[in-house]
């Protein structure tokens, strides 16, 4: 989605045309709604802290720009904010809301079962830390360590990457992920500022929704 966001300004930066700028804003407008569609809470949670973390840095970027930009036309920008969220406060509340509403209703829910999945992970990667028990071997090891009903994954990508590759593995990736994290933020004083920020952006929604999902290995 912070991609998304930032495709539109990288092709009105190329071409300085409105109806290109519009086409670019395409995969924007499908990704949004097929995002509440979807009823998801840990996608939801991870879109949201994906563009906090992309507005943050395009403010870092051109925080000279942008604040006297927002100072002038402070009126429009609020009317936009204010649509923006009635607009996704409507939708939520027929599509996300529910799911919250449930999540915390009762004891037979998928908040639940999550935390005693995430438990029985846990006690998976404990008992081999170091190598695990090998990628795609969760659907058939985790039966042992199991606290609740039987699932194909952890709920939770960290969690199960550990159990099935090791610790080792584990802190390899995020090391991999904050890496990449400090480049592309050494980029926003570059050129290529929006791509950056955009990145940035994903690479927090990537770390964010690996703790609600377990989505890597599909």
């Amino acid at each position: 989605l912070s991609l998304a966001l930032i495709f539109p300004l990288c092709v009105w930066r190329a071409w300085r045309r409105v109806p290109l700028a519009m086409l670019a804003a395409l995969p924007l407008l499908i990704l949004l709604p097929g995002l509440l569609v979807t009823f998801s809470k840990g996608g939801l949670l991870a879109a949201l802290c994906g563009m906090a973390v992309c507005v943050i840095a395009i403010l870092a970027a051109k925080s000279g720009q942008v604040v006297p930009l927002a100072r002038r036309r402070w009126p429009l920008i609020l009317a936009v904010l204010i649509v923006v969220g009635l607009a996704v406060g409507v939708l939520g509340a027929k599509t996300v809301g529910p799911r919250l509403a449930d999540a915390f209703g009762s004891e037979a829910n998928s908040t639940l079962f999550r935390y005693y999945t995430w438990k029985g992970t846990l006690a998976m990667m404990e008992s081999r830390p170091l190598l695990g028990f090998g990628p795609g071997s969760f659907p058939s090891v985790y039966p042992q360590f199991a606290g609740a009903g039987y699932t194909r994954s952890a709920h939770e990508s960290w969690l199960q990457l550990g159990a099935e590759s090791g610790v080792p593995a584990l802190l390899l990736l995020a090391g991999a992920c904050l890496g990449a994290m400090i480049m592309a933020w050494r980029r926003l004083r570059g050129a290529n500022w929006p791509v950056a920020a955009g990145a940035i952006g994903a690479l927090g929604a990537f770390a964010v929704h690996g703790l609600t999902d377990a989505g890597w290995g599909i």
